[in-house]
Formats: C-alpha cells, sequence, structure tokens
C-alpha cells in the first residue's frame, strides 16, 4: 500500500517457460547437426538441464551422455567400497553404519567383512552396535546395524534387535521411517530401480511407487531419469549423487574437446599413415600410394623408409606391379643426386603444383631441383633431348634399344636425354627399377649400361598433361595426407593459404568439415572432418608402436614442419636431422650428419628405453643404408658412440667398433644400381 517492492529471489527447478524456449531453440538446433563430433555433442548436452534434455533427445540418448565409468565410480564411493574409504577403527566403522545401513554379516556384503570383524566384535561388545536378522527376499539374513539405527529397522521391517527376530515380506511400513530408510539407501547407493529395491528387501511395491518415491522426489531428494547404460527401466538417484556424475561427466566431456598436444598428433598422424600396423597386400599399398600422391621423395626413400612402414609385407615387386599395371605412374623432379619422384593414381591424375611464393623454406629443395635441371638442360644437347621426345611422341612407350635405333643417337646420348626429360616431369617409365638407376647414376657409369641394368629397365613414355588441380582436389589431398587442414601443413607442400581459405570455409558452412582448435601451437584456423576429430582424441597410445623410427622427410611426421607450442625438434637437434625416433608421438631421438650419423636425444631416456630407441632407429637404418650396405654412427650426444649405454646398445643390435664409431654391415639388399 505504500508503493514499496519487495524483491525476493527464487530458484527453479527448471528453466522458467520463456528462457526455456530460447535454451530448447538453440541448443535443439545446435545438437541435431548430423556430423557433430561426439566430444562437441557430449559437451553442449550436458551443459543444459536434465528436464529439458530429456525433452530434446529422449531417454535412450540420455543414458549415453553419462558416462558409464563416472557413474559406477561415483556409486562405488557412496558405498563406501573404495580402498581409501574402508573404516581403519572403530569410530569409523560405527559412522560406516550409521551412513550407509545393514552390514552382511554372511560374507555377501561388499564392504570387506574380514577386514571390519574386529571393529564390529568391538562394537557389538560395547553396545554401538546391532547384530539382528532380516527376513528378505533372499532368506533370512544376519546383518549388523549402529544401535541408534534399532528404531527405525523395527519400523521398517518389524523386526527386534536380535537373532530370533523374524520379519515379514511385502509388509507395509511406518511411511516416515520407510522415507528414511530409502533416503539413506539412495545416498549410499547411487541410481538404482524398483525392481532392485523390492528385490533386496521385499517391500510392497505399491507403496514404494506410489507414496514413497514421489515423496521424496516432491522433497528434491530423489531424482528419477535414465542414468546408467543397459538398464532399460526407470531409475532413480539420490539428487546430490546425480549432481556429483553429471558434474564428472561435463568435466570429462571438457577434457575429450581440449586441443591435443603436437605430440598427440603425431600419435595420431602415425596411425593415420599406418605405421607399424596390420595392412598388407598390393591394395593396401595402393591405398596409401593415393594417401601420399604428391609428396616428392628421393627414390630409395620410397622402398627404403616410407613405404615398408606402411605396408607390413612390402616388396618392391608390389610397386612394379601397379606401375606395370598402369594403376599408377611416377614423375620426377630434379637431377642426378636431388632427382625426387612423386605417384600419380590414374584414376585420380591429380599432382600438385608447388606455388613458389607460398613459402620459401618449404620450396628450398625445389629451388634447387629446378636449378639443376636447367643447368643439366643446358649441358645436354637439346637436339637429342628433342629427338626422344618426339619419338616417344609418335610411338608411343618404347624400350630403351627402340629410342636408340628411332633416334640414331648413342646409348649414352639417349639416356643423358631421357634423364633430363625425366627432370623435367615429361618422362616417366613401366618399372620403378628406372627412376632408382637414374638417381643412383654414377659419372664413371654414364657410359656403361649392363644387360642385367637394361633388363630391370622397363618401357619410356611421355607423362601425362596435368592441369593445375582446383582448389577442391588439393583440400581432399590435405586432408588425405594430414588429417587436418591447417595452415603450416600447406606450407610445407608448398601451397599458398589463400588458395583453398575460402573453399574450406565454405565446406565448413555446409557442414562437410569443422573448423576448431584441435592441436596446440597450429593456430585458430584448423580445419578437419567429424571421423577425424575422434580419432585425433583417441588414446595416443593405441595402434602405434611404442617406439617407431621415420625419415625426417616422411609425411607421417609432422615435426618437420610444426614450429609452435614448442614443437620445434629441429632446433634442437645439433644437426640437420634425418631420421627421428618417437615414442608413441613424442620425439625422443634424432640422427643426421652425413654418412656418419651422429645421435642426440631429445629427451632423458633410462638404458631400458635407450636400447629400444636404438632398435627402432637401426631398423629403419638398415633399409636406408642399403645402398652401401653400411650403417656407422659416430657419436651420441657429443660423445663417441661406443662408450656408455649407448655402446652396448649398439653391440645389441650388431654394431662393431671402428676407427669411425660404431659399424653394422647390413643384411638387405642393394635398393640401387651399381
Amino acid at each position: 500500500s505504500d508503493g514499496s517492492i519487495a524483491v525476493t529471489r527464487c530458484r527453479h527447478t527448471v528453466p522458467s517457460p520463456f528462457t526455456q524456449t530460447l535454451q530448447f531453440s538453440f541448443y535443439g538446433t545446435y545438437m541435431y547437426v548430423p556430423d557433430l563430433p561426439k566430444g562437441e555433442r557430449r559437451f553442449q548436452a550436458l551443459g543444459l538441464n536434465r528436464a529439458m534434455l530429456r525433452q530434446i533427445m529422449g531417454s535412450q540418448e540420455m543414458r549415453e551422455l553419462l558416462d558409464p565409468a563416472i557413474v559406477a565410480a561415483v556409486s562405488l564411493e557412496a558405498r563406501g567400497l573404495s580402498p581409501n574409504k574402508r573404516p581403519r577403527d572403530c569410530d569409523e566403522m560405527h559412522a560406516w553404519l550409521l551412513k550407509h545401513g545393514e552390514l552382511i554379516a554372511d560374507g555377501r556384503s561388499q564392504c570387506q567383512d574380514s577386514h571390519c570383524a574386529p571393529f564390529l566384535e568391538q562394537l557389538l561388545a560395547s553396545g554401538r552396535a546391532l547384530r539382528i536378522t532380516l527376513a528378505l527376499p533372499s532368506g533370512m539374513v544376519p546383518v549388523y546395524i549402529a544401535a541408534e539405527d534399532a528404531l527405525l529397522y523395527q519400523k521398517v521391517f518389524g523386526a527386534e534387535s536380535s537373532e530370533d527376530a523374524n520379519a515379514q515380506q511385502c509388509r507395509v511400513c511406518d511411511g516416515d521411517a520407510l522415507r528414511n530408510f530409502i533416503r539413506r539407501y539412495a545416498r549410499s547407493h547411487g541410481p538404482f530401480t524398483v525392481t532392485e529395491l523390492l528385490q533386496t528387501y521385499g517391500f510392497d511395491e505399491m507403496q514404494i511407487t506410489s507414496e514413497t518415491l514421489p515423496a521424496l522426489e516432491k522433497d528434491m531428494v530423489l531424482q528419477r531419469g535414465e542414468f546408467t547404460q543397459g538398464v532399460s527401466e526407470l531409475e532413480w538417484c539420490d539428487s546430490d549423487l546425480l549432481r556429483q556424475i553429471h558434474r564428472r561427466s561435463l568435466a570429462q566431456a571438457r577434457r575429450e574437446i581440449q586441443p591435443r598436444t603436437p605430440a598427440q598428433y603425431a600419435g595420431f598422424l602415425g596411425r593415420w599413415h599406418g605405421i607399424g600396423g596390420s595392412e598388407a597386400g598390393v591394395e593396401a599399398l595402393a591405398e596409401h600410394l593415393r594417401r601420399l600422391a604428391g609428396v616428392w621423395l628421393p627414390p630409395s626413400l620410397w622402398g627404403g623408409g616410407v613405404l615398408p612402414l606402411r605396408v607390413k609385407d612390402y616388396g618392391p615387386a608390389m610397386l612394379e606391379s601397379l606401375i606395370g599395371s598402369g594403376r599408377f605412374q611416377w614423375i620426377g623432379r630434379g637431377f642426378g643426386q636431388w632427382l625426387q619422384v612423386t605417384f600419380v593414381a590414374a584414376d585420380n591424375p591429380v599432382l600438385l603444383h608447388p606455388d613458389e611464393n607460398a613459402n620459401e623454406t618449404a620450396n628450398e629443395s625445389a629451388v634447387e631441383d629446378t636449378a639443376a635441371v636447367q643447368q643439366q638442360t643446358k649441358a645436354r644437347d637439346p637436339q637429342a633431348v628433342q629427338a626422344v621426345k618426339e619419338a616417344l611422341r609418335e610411338r608411343g612407350a618404347l624400350f630403351l634399344p627402340q629410342i636408340v635405333q628411332l633416334s640414331k643417337m648413342g646409348l649414352s646420348q639417349v639416356l643423358d636425354a631421357l634423364e633430363t626429360l625425366v627432370g623435367l616431369g615429361q618422362v616417366t617409365n613401366d618399372t620403378f627399377a628406372a627412376a632408382l638407376l637414374l638417381a643412383g647414376r654414377r659419372p664413371e657409369q654414364k657410359t656403361v649400361l649392363t644387360h642385367q641394368i637394361l633388363a630391370k629397365m622397363g618401357r619410356w613414355s611421355l607423362t601425362d598433361c596435368f592441369e593445375t588441380p582446383a582448389p577442391e582436389s588439393i583440400a581432399q589431398q590435405l586432408l588425405e595426407r594430414y588429417g587436418l587442414v591447417v595452415k603450416a601443413a600447406t606450407a610445407r607442400e608448398g601451397i599458398s593459404w589463400t588458395e583453398i581459405a575460402p573453399l574450406m570455409e565454405l565446406w565448413e558452412a555446409s557442414g562437410k568439415i569443422r573448423r576448431g582448435y584441435f592441436v596446440e601451437g597450429l593456430g585458430g584456423m584448423q580445419y578437419a572432418r567429424s571421423a577425424v576429430i575422434e580419432n585425433l582424441r583417441r588414446d595416443p597410445r593405441a595402434g602405434l608402436p611404442e617406439y617407431y623410427a621415420l625419415h625426417w622427410k616422411d609425411p607421417a611426421n609432422p615435426y618437420s614442419w610444426m614450429a609452435g607450442a614448442g614443437s620445434n625438434v629441429k632446433d634442437q637437434l645439433p644437426f640437420q636431422p634425418e631420421l627421428i625416433v618417437l615414442r608413441q608421438g613424442v620425439p625422443v631421438l634424432g640422427a643426421g650428419g652425413g654418412r656418419q650419423w651422429r645421435l642426440a636425444s631429445m629427451m632423458p631416456l633410462t638404458d631400458a628405453d635407450l636400447r629400444l630407441a636404438i632398435g627402432a632407429l637401426v631398423k629403419l637404418a638398415e633399409r636406408l643404408k642399403s645402398s652401401d650396405r653400411r650403417v656407422t654412427i659416430e657419436s651420441y650426444d657429443g660423445s663417441p658412440s661406443w662408450q656408455g649405454e649407448i655402446g652396448k646398445a649398439l653391440e645389441n643390435e650388431g654394431f662393431e667398433r671402428d676407427y669411425h664409431g660404431m659399424v653394422k654391415w647390413t643384411n638387405y639388399a642393394p635398393a640401387n644400381f651399381k
């Protein structure tokens, strides 16, 4: 009447009609996106009020949101069954009985009866605990209870506090006593069903379902819902325990969508490329070649250090069969020691052409290759190069002697012309052995061609005309190779980010890919498919060898182009790395320095870890050094390689001391031509 205004705070159990409509519209629209990653879906859903969540998603999907491990852990803690929750003396045993109720005396209790027996005897002797017998559906069960609960149990079960007392099943109990009993049961058991309650205690079902549980729900002591996976019946749970389950599940969902470390991404990339996996056969090799299409590497590195890591039973004949059948062809660039090749699939003839202005560092080798080719082209007889090219254009694929006959030139002159055309990317061969020949051809061999060398060479032909790939093709190839499309990865490929950034935004808007901050240190512009995001969040130890070695230029090694978030591994090494050893994605050992390798550790290693890391390194090094059949390790962290634990580890791998360091002669057949 005096015009004053009173403000009263009121806390509702559910959102108001106005806010509920807004919240439902916002979350409902976002959550129905079909390919939303599971982690984001759980995180967004757990942020909703449970009543609204049930309205949006239904009961069955609600069960999928709560982490089963967290539900089980909270239930275990509520029952006092955790090792650190067991009673340690009489007072704690008495407190346990007051909080959890009866303790079954015949060993069926989930509490450690043998551990608690001395405490129970002392409580019985002092009158602080009683031993009674309850008539339960499972039979006459002796139990221990706190003396303070004697009246409660008498009202609920009609039982006297003695061993001779009998109880009656399905008896209608005192309402207040039954509510107090079930309140404590819920507080100390986690989610439960009415069936579990009736099977355990034999209460009257009508009284429980129509009176007791609804009354406790009205008092906000209990909440009904669907909480446990694999349970189809409606469940009940103590409100405080349910809040714990909800909070922990939300925290777990939040952790799941946190960005992964560079080491975790490296582990993902190892799995993505099948490093150390079980894939085998020609078809598996074909799939990996498609993923690696557009990667330029020396010919010997393909067969020695890249493909064998991905295909369990890899052999040179498998690659030759794919090239000889026309399913793939190799394209070259560079000359001599700078020769690099890549593979192109016949059913997807996309060849990535680097943008020379995209990243100077990424294209240093390409610039050297181009300069070498230009210099060699000038040194060659342009008429010979043109004559070979015309012969291939007119007659198609030809063997080397046929080219010699048609061009009217000498064998060495024709081979020099072919070498120049390969370096320009204009000629290829239907065997990979030809690429190995050109890469390993020494000056003293240029005029000598043995029958064995000619027999390993197939037919020479002009390469297909590759048009500049569309941004869609580039983006698809990057997603296949790295799982993510980030600016650093495009720079590694020599591709301009501005060329594909608009397409990434378009794909994100259409729901084809997701944008987010998935890996630390790679910038905020990160794009990936939903399935890849889930794979990235897997346990980094799953599906990977504990230790594995990669060539520094292997696309499965992200440290060659990642420089953020402390992942600039190259700066941690005192030399240009050639090999790197990873422990489930974490870099532990680097090797480099030329013909006599130097080793450097990137983290402290135990003697056992060092032996495992050396084993992985040597296994790859033997393949790469198969041309001279010798692996030489000069030093480790600046000390001679024959000293200390590194010397023992190398001896275990078959190394012997030499004046250069520790040396091992490999058993691998030469990968190049002599």
